[in-house]
């Protein structure tokens, strides 16, 4: 039966190749004007199943809380004033409402400050406000610590060994050991060689806000200092090239303006994250496969060329294959509509996989003319003579591309139908418009030419052949053992990629990353066991909270520190000094205390606490230095 179909293609080219010629014009004409409407996604929810269970979780948290995919703005340069770029910045962004929902890029950490008592665990709370009801109970004092001396007056008057917790003498040395260090920095200040600077609840929580990823102004840091992050969130959360080119193009039209107005220079700006990931990629694709394409094509041609050295035959063989894209894609644009990360590039790969019918079928029909038959006849013959080869090894090809768009991954899926339906198209192609255009641009015939060999000689080549092919085979197979999967998207990415290089500096300088695990959970409860349970795990950096914004117990926690609210008005602290600097005044406040620590080591002497004695000598030594200067 396919004989029978091949004689009928091959009378019907024959005597109407004109029509054929007409037809696939106007079918190209119809194909390519689906091609202009084409679109090219770069989205990764356009590669996965709709009806896959994890994209339909998804989808949902998308209509919950938006997308996970902020854009992130790195800079670096000058950390000492990264601070306030990042503030213009931030302003500058949220002016853009239209497509900018927030910035994050700084704690509010005079909130925590202000609820700190909240956030300590019940019994290490309860243990404290023990120790410190102690410690003050024979303190006097009346409204808030506005200075200096009434903090030294205060402290002065306390129970120096109640306030570290006697029952633990090393954690009461660990402590004074700490008091002496800060107050040689008081000493260093009071000299003049170090900056005058009562940053030193900064300074205490430095190492605490450093794991976070935080400096002592809240602001977002890499674990050196010298790298600072801005997360900035889109009103959509889409992630399709049309929305996401505007916010990112807002951001980048931001940095530019502040840049512009920035009074000194250093600071580099880099972005990164998902949005800048699609734009990258949406861009570099539909630059590059219109580059592939147009190189493929013409380096196809002049390998036919060279290779046959005729002109119309490197005419005759491209032309069809050329249509043979264009209807594919034609095809693609009104089964899919959009081409993704893996079918973009696949009309280079076509040209390559298709390029060999009609090399095979024109030099058919060169032998044919060359053996003295006339083009039609050479044509009939040649079809007849290669069509099954043609047909069979094509239908081959296109089958197990069709097999691949069975798999239940959406990428893969589509790559296997325009894949296939391309192999279609070349076919169809070739059988068709290859042999018409030969009526209307004749190929110069060839001759045919006869090698013969000896038996033997053949034996002894294929043999050859097979131990090679064998040997070759066993090598590769055991370098084929060694593959391994690369999960990494980035190495996907353009060389050059700004996305790539400033996620990279992310990933090896802090525990930010551009990309992000989002679990919804039902409750607080089980947001607390669930982050807890994260936190232990050694592949995971980072876990943030909403359970870490809300304090547990906190009616116990309130009915706790109301119980013992005469002891934390004692050392309430005023926002604002009142009073002048007063040498006399602060050498006078400093006695109590020298009495105080006096106290403690007689204390601690007779308790047999050597270790705490030193300790407190240290102190003691510090303190007469600062009375004496």
């Amino acid at each position: 039966m396919l004989e029978r179909w091949l004689e009928w293609v091959a009378g019907f080219v024959a005597r109407r190749y004109v029509l054929v010629l007409v037809i696939a014009a106007l079918v190209t004409a119809v194909a390519g004007y689906g091609v202009s409407k084409l679109d090219v996604l770069a989205s990764r929810t356009a590669l996965y199943p709709d009806d896959l269970e994890v994209n339909k979780r998804f989808n949902e948290f998308l209509k919950e809380f938006g997308t996970t995919g902020n854009l992130v703005v790195v800079l670096e340069g000058q950390p000492q004033r990264q601070g306030e770029f990042a503030r213009r910045l931030a302003e500058k962004l949220a002016s853009r409402t239209d497509v900018i929902s927030g910035v994050f890029y700084r704690t509010d950490l005079e909130f925590f400050a202000r609820h700190l008592p909240l956030y300590v665990p019940f019994d290490s709370l309860k243990e404290g406000l023990d120790k410190l009801e102690a410690a003050t109970a024979d303190v006097e004092g009346e409204g808030p610590i506005d200075g200096l001396v009434a903090l030294l007056s205060r402290v002065g008057q306390m129970n120096v060994m109640s306030l570290g917790g006697g029952s633990d003498p090393s954690k009461v040395a660990q402590g004074l050991d700490d008091v002496a260090a800060e107050l040689d920095k008081v000493q260093a200040m009071v000299d003049g060689t170090q900056p005058v600077s009562l940053d030193w609840l900064s300074s205490l929580m430095e190492e605490p806000l450093k794991a976070q990823g935080l400096d002592p102004e809240g602001y977002l840091r890499s674990k050196d200092g010298e790298m600072m992050f801005l997360f900035v969130q889109p009103v959509q959360s889409s992630d399709e090239y049309e929305v996401l080119r505007p916010f990112v193009t807002a951001v980048e039209e931001g940095v530019a303006a502040v840049q512009g107005d920035w009074d000194g220079d250093g600071i580099t700006v880099g972005l990164t994250g998902l949005p800048m990931n699609s734009v990258e990629e949406t861009e570099s694709i539909r630059r590059d496969v219109l580059f592939t394409v147009v190189v493929a094509a013409i380096a196809i041609l002049l390998i036919i060329l060279i290779g046959f050295r005729s002109i119309r035959r490197g005419i005759v063989v491209f032309i069809p294959l050329l249509m043979a894209g264009v209807w594919n894609l034609g095809i693609t644009a009104a089964l899919i509509g959009y081409l993704t990360l893996l079918t973009s590039g696949f009309t280079a790969i076509l040209f390559g996989l298709g390029v060999d019918y009609g090399i095979f079928l024109s030099g058919l029909i060169q032998e044919g003319t060359g053996s003295g038959l006339g083009r039609e006849e050479a044509l009939k013959r040649a079809l007849k003579r290669a069509g099954r080869t043609v047909v069979t090894a094509g239908l081959t090809t296109a089958s197990a591309f069709f097999l691949i768009g069975t798999v239940e991954f959406k990428g893969f899926a589509e790559l296997g139908v325009v894949a296939g339906i391309g192999v279609l198209m070349v076919i169809v192609s070739t059988l068709f418009v290859l042999p018409a255009m030969t009526l209307v641009i004749p190929l110069p015939p060839s001759k045919v030419t006869k090698v013969a060999a000896g038996r033997e000689r053949r034996v002894r080549f294929a043999w050859g052949t097979i131990v090679l092919a064998t040997l070759l085979s066993v090598g590769a197979g055991i370098g084929a053992s060694r593959l391994e999967m690369d999960f990494d998207v980035q190495n996907i990415m353009p060389k050059g990629s700004q996305s790539v290089e400033f996620a990279r500096k992310m990933a090896a300088n802090s525990d930010f990353k551009a990309e992000l695990i989002a679990i919804p959970v039902e409750n607080l409860e089980e947001s607390r066991r669930v982050s807890t349970a994260l936190r232990q795990l050694p592949t995971i950096a980072r876990v943030q909270s909403v359970d870490e914004l809300v304090p547990e117990s906190q009616d116990k926690k309130l009915a706790l520190l109301k119980q013992d609210q005469a002891a934390l008005k004692l050392l309430a602290i005023s926002g604002e000094v009142k009073h002048p600097v007063d040498a006399q005044g602060f050498d006078e406040a400093m006695e109590p205390l020298v009495d105080a620590l006096l106290d403690g080591q007689d204390q601690a002497f007779s308790a047999g606490h050597k270790e705490l004695v030193g300790s407190l000598e240290k102190v003691l030594q510090r303190v007469e230095a600062l009375r004496d200067t």
